[in-house]
């Protein structure tokens, strides 16, 4: 008699521990077969004629993180079947060779992704199949919150009043250690590409940071240790959160239960958690706003020119500016910049070159560690001024903020001869199409 197949489709949720969908799919299915897709509209680009849709950085994160899903795979008796091309395509062929009984996932919620689960959808009905999603990229439940999600109040401070003291997080789903359960099908697991398969030289390796789910554990485990030593409520660990190598809620009951971490300490991190959970959930009641040229405020006055020279010479780290420029260096070769960073940048870009937020927010999406498009994009709108809980902005002390963050000089003497090559970058003077609308 043939088993029942459940097809597991991991997106950014590259971790056994707390995932929904994979706990779903081995309560309904008897045997399961996990799937990643590498999709080349995301990694390569398909409008922007400027710059590729993600950076060596993100890549090579993202390509640890799948070869060590494969081996905890492989570990349990499984696998992960690899492929290159379109979700909707590549998994409506594998569901309807292998007679899967259902696709298991966890749903996304921004425009790209919403298309590509509602084509999956309309194709797997064709086969009598369901599409059966899940949650594991927030810290709260919807479900759980005191307001519909149209309703999220547009400012933190109120978001944070009707929530943290009256919304339980729920308790992290633990990992089976068990083997897990692999179909007895002749399927080819395929090849986990390289950074060559997508133009960029195999010779890059991140100096500090590393993808994967034991990584991410151990980064939680080695900052939970220093902010118990140091009181510095500052974790470093939003890369491995963001690919889903770490549950928002795995963190939050490490903090929040840890009793050598001090009450205000802990409540700083926690309310950065939830916070990411308002970002989240203000992109998922105006999707198309988070991306508009005037913002959630829709102003379309005058702020910043679309100068693709002036970009580059800020990507490439050749402003002028010693700090901006080593924080651009920093950024190219490892895909991370503290949040002060971040900030002295972004309104480095505004302010002193007068460039749109637009162009500085696609190529912070193309390569942070780290990226999410509601996190990004609202905190450049929130730069720009076109935040909903803004009522205006001012001119960042950008002199200051190096001075407090590299008082010896250490970090810009350490980046000032680095190059950039402008080759890593396949640009071409023009500003690309997304960019423009």
């Amino acid at each position: 008699m043939k088993k029942e197949i459940g097809l597991l489709w991991f997106r950014n949720d590259l971790r056994l521990h707390d995932n929904e969908a994979l706990d779903k799919v081995l309560t309904s299915s008897e045997t399961i077969l996990p799937v990643y897709i590498f999709d080349p509209r995301l990694i390569e680009g398909h409008e922007d004629k400027g710059l590729p849709g993600m950076f060596q950085t993100r890549i090579q994160f993202l390509l640890d993180s799948i070869h060590e899903l494969r081996s905890q795979m492989q570990s349990r008796g499984a696998d992960l079947i690899i492929r290159i091309g379109e979700p909707e395509t590549e998994l409506y062929h594998l569901a309807k060779a292998y007679e899967v009984s259902g696709v298991y996932c966890n749903r996304e919620r921004m425009p790209h992704e919403i298309s590509v689960q509602d084509k999956l959808e309309q194709r797997l009905w064709t086969l009598g199949l369901e599409l059966h999603f899940y949650r594991g990229k927030m810290l709260y439940y919807t479900s759980d919150l005191p307001f519909p999600v149209p309703r999220t109040p547009d400012n933190f401070a109120s978001f944070l009043k009707e929530t943290e003291h009256f919304i339980h997080v729920r308790q992290p789903i633990p990992a089976s250690k068990a083997p897990l359960p692999f179909p007895d099908i002749d399927i080819d697991p395929g090849e986990i590409p390289t950074l060559a398969d997508f133009g960029f030289s195999n010779s890059y390796t991140n100096p500090e940071f590393k993808g994967g789910e034991s990584v991410g554990r151990q980064m939680l485990e080695a900052s939970i240790d220093r902010i118990v030593q140091t009181g510095t409520p500052t974790m470093g660990i939003s890369p491995w959160i963001s690919l889903g190598n770490l549950s928002p809620k795995e963190v939050f009951h490490s903090i929040d239960g840890n009793k050598y971490i001090a009450s205000r300490t802990r409540q700083i991190i926690t309310r950065n958690l939830i916070l990411r959970d308002f970002y989240r959930l203000t992109g998922k009641k105006e999707p198309y706003s988070l991306f508009a040229v005037g913002g959630f405020r829709n102003e379309h006055s005058h702020r910043g020119h679309w100068d693709w020279t002036a970009l580059k010479q800020w990507i490439l780290g050749r402003t002028g500016h010693d700090y901006i420029d080593a924080c651009m260096k920093y950024l190219a070769v490892t895909g991370y910049l503290t949040h002060r960073q971040r900030k002295a940048v972004s309104y480095y870009l505004l302010d002193e070159m007068d460039v749109h937020w637009l162009m500085g927010a696609g190529y912070f999406e193309r390569v942070l560690l780290d990226y999410d498009p509601c996190s990004n994009y609202v905190n450049w709108q929130r730069v720009a001024g076109l935040s909903p809980d803004l009522k205006g902005r001012n001119r960042l002390n950008l002199e200051l903020i190096g001075d407090q963050e590299d008082p010896s000089g250490e970090f810009r003497n350490k980046w000032q001869d680095v190059t950039i090559p402008e080759s890593a970058y396949h640009f071409h003077l023009e500003v690309p199409a997304k960019m423009e609308s």
